[in-house]
């Protein structure tokens, strides 16, 4: 073999054998970095919220229940969305596509008083219980208050952070996994029988998208009223950064994971839930 191809050929190979390297850490490492973000909090909030307003979405939605079927869809919430089997799905994920090259730079973040600051806020607003008309309402009348500066930051940090883009995708990836959980369990049910049914929520995603980012920003407003602009200029620096960007990136795909995950399994135990199959 010649030996510069034969050279370039090793190169490709030890390439290829140092990408999952590269691309990891271990568990204790990840759960560090989701534990300091905040992510390992926001998790374990996802099923008391679920549980709390299930029953008015689905009096909302003009669906019926009686008492043992609600008590029943509550298990399964808690059983789908607990906080360990949450955290285990995003703590997987964490181990497999954490770049150690960005640690260093992570660290010094969230080691800092307004990493640790900003952490905090952010734990306070995923534990808010809030209709969604009530976040616009309150973050539009922050954001006409604000200075164009101030409200100019505020965009670009929900751009560089894609809070609507991972909101809108997280909406139809729940939709579509619970009906794969129904559809996997009872697959004739007449509700979510339709085939196209991920293909349905797909072609909604420009309104979803052009809704959440309204409500992205409004959240931002007040999630961050207390953080003055130059902080909030440091923290949009950082978000926009390559170490920022990374850990973004991971969490949004590990709180992704673990609904999806969760969805699924609730989809699947949505038939048992009913009074008649436990007749």
């Amino acid at each position: 073999m010649n030996p510069s191809i034969r050279s370039l050929l090793l190169s490709l190979v030890l390439a290829f054998l140092a990408g999952p390297v590269l691309a990891a850490t271990d568990a204790r490492t990840a759960e560090m970095l989701m534990r300091r973000s905040g992510l390992w909090d926001q998790l374990a909030s996802v099923g008391p919220q679920i549980r709390l307003g299930f029953g008015d979405a689905l009096t909302q939605s003009g669906g019926r229940a009686t008492d043992t079927e609600l008590a029943r869809l509550g298990s399964s919430v808690d059983a789908a969305y607990g906080s360990a089997r949450m955290r285990d799905v995003g703590l997987a994920l964490f181990v497999r596509q954490t770049d150690d090259r960005h640690l260093p730079a992570l660290r010094r973040w969230l080691d800092s008083p307004l990493g640790q600051s900003i952490v905090r806020l952010e734990e306070v607003a995923a534990r808010r219980e809030a209709e969604p008309q009530d976040a616009l309402r309150d973050g539009a009348a922050l954001l006409d208050a604000m200075s164009d500066a101030r409200r100019s930051i505020l965009r670009a940090l929900v751009t560089a952070s894609r809070a609507a883009e991972s909101m809108t995708d997280l909406t139809i990836n729940l939709g579509a996994a619970i009906h794969r959980g129904v559809a996997s369990v009872a697959p004739t049910t007449a509700a979510l029988g339709q085939p196209d049914f991920a293909e349905q929520l797909r072609q909604q995603r420009p309104h979803m998208l052009k809704a959440f980012s309204a409500l992205s920003l409004a959240s931002a407003a007040k999630t961050y009223q207390s953080l003055d602009t130059r902080d909030l200029r440091r923290y949009l620096a950082f978000v926009r950064s390559p170490a920022g960007q990374h850990l973004n990136d991971l969490a949004n795909r590990a709180f992704d994971a673990a609904m999806v995950d969760g969805s699924h399994a609730f989809g699947r135990s949505l038939p048992a839930s009913r009074d008649i199959a436990n007749s």
